[in-house]
């Protein structure tokens, strides 16, 4: 009876960090244009807009420099631009202070088309 108790506190435990993990991926993929989501284990250079929460900017620049690539200032406070390759994309944005993510070309082709 005693291993029956330790078997199930073992597997809830596993049901539980499945959980937690799926309801982890769904809220980093929230954060990409519907166009980017197919292209997330692509290894294809995109071209993206990342929003930012206000004052985390600087840290978000020096994080993506730290990887090697080439983030700059929009002219839009909390707003970077960037290439790099979409299979980097999870983890930019499973950081807290990133909101969005949005191809540049994808952004303007919206805008174009609003008006």
């Amino acid at each position: 009876m005693r291993k029956l108790a330790i078997v199930i506190v073992v597997a809830s435990l596993f049901a539980s960090t499945a959980a937690i993990s799926v309801k982890h991926q769904r809220r980093w993929t929230d954060k990409l244009d519907p166009a980017l989501a197919a292209q997330q284990a692509n290894a294809d250079l995109v071209q993206l807009l990342i929003l930012v929460r206000p004052g985390s900017t600087d840290r978000i620049m020096s994080h993506l420099s730290q990887h090697g690539l080439k983030p700059e200032r929009a002219t839009t406070p909390d707003i970077l631009t960037v290439q790099m390759p979409a299979s980097m994309m999870r983890a930019i944005a499973g950081d807290a202070d990133v909101i969005y993510l949005s191809r540049i070309n994808v952004l303007t082709t919206t805008v174009q088309n609003s008006h």
